[in-house]
């Protein structure tokens, strides 16, 4: 695991943050006072998007299934979520965005895990991974929840954007660990 820690760090930010964009989107619509057909409408264009997005990743994972995928992954999943504004056209690219990239990051992981741990220990190293997303999973939209209650539904948005930006910042570190460490 050692070799794989800021990727854990990672993969437990983008469980936290993740969920809680699919978790509080409706709320955040309706306190906007979003029409019926803007709140459908962003529905199906995540869904839209997130039946795409196998095809739009799988290629870029294959070719580089280390950290570096899993960073960019993770830079555009934030963008993504801090784009969400009230403005239609504005929360449909959220949404598509979005939708493109979240289901990218537990596929990069794997990847990562297959290419940088010995097929022997690939069910434990998964096993680990996949403890440290339900933890992340669990208390994400829960914190997420308190500060809603004690702001707006737009913070969890905002949630999402900080920790998966953050979870991008530390696999890009840990790719600029991975790099250092192979040339030594």
């Amino acid at each position: 695991m050692r070799p794989l820690r800021e990727a854990a760090l990672a993969y437990l930010l983008f469980a936290a943050g993740y969920i809680t964009y699919i978790t509080f989107l409706s709320a955040y619509l309706a306190e906007r006072h979003a029409p019926l057909g803007q709140v459908v409408l962003t529905w199906t264009v995540l869904g839209l998007a997130i039946m795409v997005a196998p095809v739009l990743w799988s290629r870029p994972i294959e070719r580089s299934p280390g950290t570096r995928a899993l960073a960019t992954l993770l830079t555009v999943l934030s963008g993504g979520a801090a784009l969400a504004a009230p403005a239609p056209l504005v929360i449909l690219a959220s949404a598509l965005v979005y939708g493109a990239t979240f289901m990218g990051v537990p596929a990069a992981v794997t990847a990562l895990i297959k290419s940088t741990v010995p097929p022997a220990d690939w069910t434990p190293t998964l096993a680990a991974f996949t403890t440290v997303f339900a933890a992340g999973q669990t208390a994400g939209p829960w914190i997420a929840g308190v500060v809603a209650d004690h702001t707006s539904t737009g913070a969890t948005l905002a949630w999402t954007a900080i920790l998966c930006a953050a979870a991008a910042v530390t696999a890009a570190a840990g790719h600029r660990a991975q790099r250092s460490h192979s040339q030594a």
